[in-house]
């Protein structure tokens, strides 16, 4: 599902026009990102859960010069589905 679709989903549904539902849309996924960022978790009862992780710092080799090399860690978000999600989905 496309975040066009999701607003025409929302519009229909609960018969918003589909500007106000685009607006409700951007404000959550924009409450998403601060949020995540700053409380480093944003659980979402019935859904699941969204957690910023940390990742290690990682060695590679180049393969010319045979020099080791370190990549800097990288931030990643990790989504854990809730029970009830994963139940509906698998039955």
């Amino acid at each position: 599902m496309t975040k066009k679709e999701l607003i025409e989903y929302i519009s229909d549904t609960i018969g918003f026009q589909k500007q106000k539902s685009g607006e409700i849309v951007e404000i959550f996924f924009n409450s998403i990102k601060k949020n995540v960022k700053k409380d480093k978790t944003i659980k979402i009862v019935n859904f699941g859960t969204l957690k910023f992780v940390q990742g290690k710092l990682r060695k590679g080799i180049n393969p010319i010069t045979r020099e080791i090399i370190t990549f800097s860690s990288e931030s990643k978000i990790k989504f854990i589905p809730s029970q009830n999600l994963d139940e509906f989905i698998n039955s």
